[in-house]
């Protein structure tokens, strides 16, 4: 009977900590994620700082951010963008240029911005990738 007992006492306390481990693994692995989610979020703006315009400078205005702004308030201070860009860069078709033909980001946005008329899918034949040609 006592070493039932003891085995009961010894699965309780191994479980209470395997459920403890797990908790600590998946707190560690959120904070990893989050660290690494920020680094690239902080690489990026980094990457592009005063690399197009303020948008309050191309409109003749006053910017509100002043020597802050991480835009360029002139031709002088306009640094080239990063040579290397990220793997989905313009794969998709933007859609509020699709839908509305406008966006609000221009030039700037992630996304591609030509009428769908203007392309044409070519799927390769050595690969299952899609990849857009120009008529």
């Amino acid at each position: 009977m006592l070493a039932i007992i003891t085995i009961l006492l010894l699965q309780l306390y191994l479980h209470s900590h395997v459920r403890l481990f797990s908790q600590l693994q998946l707190l560690t692995v959120s904070i990893c994620t989050f660290q690494s989610i920020n680094y690239s979020s902080e690489r990026r703006k980094k990457n592009a700082f005063k690399t197009s315009l303020c948008r309050s400078f191309r409109e003749g205005l006053a910017c509100p951010y002043g020597d802050e702004c991480v835009f360029a308030h002139g031709e002088d201070e306009l640094r080239l963008p990063p040579q290397v860009a990220h793997p989905k860069y313009k794969t998709q078709l933007c859609n509020k240029f699709s839908v509305w033909n406008y966006c609000p980001y221009g030039a700037r946005c992630q996304y591609i911005h030509q009428h769908f008329s203007l392309f044409h899918f070519v799927v390769a034949s050595s690969s299952s990738s899609l990849s857009w040609k120009q008529k």
